[in-house]
């Protein structure tokens, strides 16, 4: 179960991603369907078959059940949920950047528009990556925000929550340098499944109870007006190799509702607050009832030795 948040627009961004859209879509990077060359002709009615037989369990579940309850259209026509009004732009990566002959300018990429926004932070940054590699430069980026006075958060899973546990590796390296640097780390236990969202004009992160929650959603809040949502994780990967989009909105009242889910969600039982000391990394439980401190990773043995044995193994661009 994948926690997400998705931003429905209105208005000229919506022309904006519209357009990206059809870039995309008319590039020489988009192909048609085909047959794979031998597939019997015979398999098709199967592969349709298995199709609808998905479609069907999929309806079937909480999901299909819920999906089918609302009716979010009726919702903003009746007000009873709000738009938030602002001003907004699409950030998309150009085409481009996958055809190493046309050389795209790095200016042009989702990755720089959230590295100047994060630059002009003065007072608070707020991150929610699920896949977190910082990598040197990132690192140092955030170490400057927390000596300029910025208060750093950042919001991730945790090894028993990601899905990619080599991922989790390229992250780990970097945990201590980011505690001693004053970033404050969270990371989202595999219990907890936040709904981050926004309910009527409020923002909820409720837990659905699942033991395999995952945080996917990808968000970036500076000086709580500017509010970035979208694809791209704070990684080389997203950086240099995903096509990413994202629409930045500037909006103290939808920042406010992200930083009021953030909050939730980290001073709840959901989630580990890390900290290092003299011994090394502690993972703090934020849960009331239970104030235990564990001093080793807390994931089963095998995602351990997962980690430890491919993490080196795999090229840091790549995670």
């Amino acid at each position: 179960l994948f926690a997400d948040l998705d931003v429905l627009t209105l208005g000229p961004v919506t022309r904006e991603i519209s357009r990206s859209f059809d870039r995309y879509w008319n590039s020489e990077w988009a192909l048609p369907i085909t047959p794979a060359e031998g597939d019997a002709k015979e398999t098709v009615p199967a592969r349709l078959a298995e199709l609808a037989n998905r479609i069907e369990q999929i309806k079937a579940s909480t999901y299909g059940i819920s999906l089918k309850k609302s009716d979010p259209v009726a919702d903003l026509l009746s007000g009873r949920r709000a738009m938030v009004w602002a001003t907004a732009h699409a950030v998309v990566d150009p085409v481009s950047k996958f055809d190493a002959d046309k050389s795209p300018e790095v200016e042009s990429y989702v990755l720089t528009e959230v590295a100047e926004q994060m630059r002009a932070t003065r007072q608070s940054l707020l991150m929610v990556s699920p896949y977190l590699v910082p990598g040197e430069s990132g690192t140092n980026l955030l170490k400057s925000l927390v000596d300029r006075g910025v208060n750093v958060r950042v919001l991730t899973n945790s090894l028993s929550a990601t899905d990619v546990p080599v991922v989790h590796a390229g992250y780990a390296k970097y945990r201590p340098a980011l505690l001693k640097h004053g970033v404050t780390l969270y990371e989202l236990k595999p219990t907890a499944a936040p709904d981050i969202g926004v309910s009527r004009g409020s923002a909820t992160l409720a837990s659905s109870g699942s033991s395999e929650a995952s945080l996917h959603a990808k968000a970036f809040v500076m000086d709580q007006r500017t509010v970035l949502i979208g694809s791209m994780n704070f990684d080389p990967r997203s950086a240099w190799y995903n096509s990413e989009l994202g629409i930045l909105v500037e909006s103290p009242e939808l920042a406010a509702q992200v930083v009021q889910a953030f909050d939730r969600i980290t001073s709840s039982e959901r989630v580990w607050k890390l900290a290092l000391d003299e011994n090394g990394l502690a993972w703090i439980s934020t849960d009331a009832k239970d104030a235990s401190t564990l001093r080793s990773e807390p994931a089963s043995f095998w995602r351990r030795m997962q980690v430890e044995l491919l993490g080196p193994l795999a090229p840091e661009d790549f995670m």
